[in-house]
């Protein structure tokens, strides 16, 4: 790993940073693009973030003759954002930030100092510059040298660094599992101390910094580092103490999902969190547990299905009715149920639950063969149902389209002739009436 893209990004901005200067003014590249642009990331997966010393003001004027367009929504934090040569770019001034100890929100002060700027990033892999438009390394915490050496500390002291940004020990989770770093004991004994911090942050932002840490290929070493300092019992009881046990079977069921299904992982973390901490992981549970964690509607309605549909797989044997009703009950998110069963079972081997999973795989396989097992719609509804029998709307229309259902359940695609038989079961033979021509 080197620098070895760092001229062509360089090159991209050079006239920015040209004009940065003759207008007395120092810019550089900040941060992640720094860090990424060591690790030899592609081109195209860098975003450029640039830093500078003049004040938004200022930075609207010089980008002004040079961007194809300019936004000024974050302009109060000190970021311009504007668009040159197809590249999104934002310039942030400087800046030095001071917390309360009950908020991670920090009150915001401009500087002049690229030093003081880099001081208060999160990690000193992050607190790393270059300045434009000669490409000069600043790099005051040895960030270079942490990268190399695969290192993860802060560029203050870790205890100051958490307790301003309870966040940043979720990150410092993602950046262990994501480039494979070892944090300093003085890190993880923060952490450690800090955990119940954790509380002041917004969920939206630990749901959000959790996405990322589940999004990495290999999340484990992020979650052991979270069990293990107390962070993750603050959000998760029940699998941290289903790790902090030594029992590593949440860590081998999310290595099984995939990193591009979050809501996989997420179901998967979502079982073991309710079975921690003693609660029936059912479809509303899970519902439940996603809603507590701001995921959307959709989402813990997809988490509920996997979990619920994994818990009650063993009403999907015996015969096709029941095979049938469990999985309109899962719907499309069945796959996922049997995946996750499949991982529980790898996980810890059961003879009946496999005997389970084994049956119900055939059973589906076989029925997919001869029918639309997404698809439970009915040839008619409601309204047809009314003009057949002569009827209004009603506890006889709503008995018929129940039947309709069973029906399907328990013998499979209904057709309109099926349905007409059932409609006219439903007939009162002491009435006259005309059934539909």
């Amino acid at each position: 790993m080197s620098f070895t893209n760092l001229p062509v990004v360089v090159n991209e901005v050079a006239d920015l940073g040209r004009a940065f200067r003759a207008a007395g003014f120092r810019l550089y590249l900040v941060g992640g693009v720094v860090r990424d642009l060591w690790l030899d990331t592609p081109l195209d997966n860098i975003d450029i973030d640039l830093t500078t010393d003049a004040t938004p003001a200022d930075t609207k004027r010089i980008v002004a003759d040079l961007a194809d367009a300019v936004w000024t929504q974050g302009e109060r934090f000190g970021t311009i954002g504007c668009r040159i040569n197809d590249r999104d770019i934002e310039v942030t001034t400087h800046r030095e930030e001071v917390y309360e100890a009950s908020s991670r929100k920090p009150s915001v002060q401009f500087s002049t100092a690229i030093s003081a700027d880099l001081s208060r990033r999160d990690f000193t892999v992050n607190a790393m510059a270059v300045e434009l438009p000669d490409g000069e390394l600043v790099d005051p915490f040895d960030g270079v040298g942490d990268l190399a050496e695969g290192v993860l500390r802060t560029p203050i002291g870790a205890m100051q660094s958490f307790s301003d940004d309870p966040l940043r020990m979720l990150r410092a989770a993602r950046f262990i599992a994501r480039y494979d770093m070892i944090p300093t004991d003085e890190l993880v004994v923060a952490m450690t101390d800090l955990a119940h911090r954790i509380s002041i942050v917004a969920v939206e932002r630990v749901r959000d910094e959790f996405d990322k840490l589940l999004a990495t290929a290999d999340p484990g070493p992020g979650f052991h580092l979270l069990a293990s300092s107390g962070v993750l019992a603050q959000m998760m009881p029940g699998v941290s103490k289903v790790l902090v046990s030594g029992e590593n079977a949440p860590l081998k069921v999310l290595q099984g999902t995939d990193s591009n299904d979050p809501i996989g992982r997420l179901a998967a973390l979502a079982w073991f969190d309710l079975v921690g901490d003693h609660i029936e992981p059912t479809v509303d549970g899970g519902q439940t547990w996603a809603r507590q964690r701001r995921y959307s509607a959709d989402e813990g309605k997809q988490i509920g299905r996997i979990i619920g549909g994994t818990a009650t797989l063993g009403k999907a044997v015996g015969d096709d009715p029941n095979l049938r009703r469990w999985a309109a009950g899962i719907g499309r998110d069945r796959n996922r149920s049997m995946l996750l069963a499949e991982l529980l079972n790898e996980a810890h081997p059961n003879a009946d639950l496999r005997k389970v999973i084994d049956q119900a795989s055939a059973g589906l396989h076989r029925l997919a063969q001869t029918e639309d097992l997404d698809d439970y719609s009915m040839p008619f509804g409601g309204e047809r149902v009314m003009k057949i029998l002569g009827i209004e709307s009603g506890r006889v229309v709503g008995e018929v389209l129940e039947a309709f259902r069973e029906y399907r359940f328990d013998h499979g695609p209904l057709t309109e002739a099926d349905a007409l038989a059932i409609v006219e079961t439903f007939r009162d033979p002491q009435q006259n009436l005309t059934t539909e021509s």
